[in-house]
């Protein structure tokens, strides 16, 4: 998997990353704390975890980020890529499952 940060404001050629948190909900809380965005607590960038699977099929993940998580995922050293990585994993699961399921 491959992560990367957009820095906030994103700029006019990013307009499918937007497309993408609106598709899936994400918008309104930080994808790193699950904190809501509020006056104080504002979306600082974008993280976009891409993962190319076996048939070469490429799924992207893409969540917001506050100004914390934006900072603890630059470093790489804070559990927030990690965690990252391992939500976007989990969603690419879901969405390779069988379409008629099991359960």
């Amino acid at each position: 998997m491959d992560a990367a940060i957009y820095p906030a404001p994103l700029a006019e050629c990013d307009h499918e990353i937007l497309d993408d948190l609106r598709t899936a909900g994400r918008a309104d809380k930080c994808g790193g704390c699950g904190k809501p965005f509020t006056a104080a607590r504002k979306l600082k960038s974008v993280a976009r975890v891409r993962h190319v699977g076996m048939r070469g099929v490429m799924h992207d993940w893409t969540c917001p980020l506050c100004r914390k998580c934006t900072h603890e995922n630059l470093d790489a050293s804070g559990g927030v890529h990690q965690r990252l990585q391992r939500q976007a994993f989990a969603e690419l699961l879901l969405v390779a499952a069988a379409p008629g399921g099991n359960a």
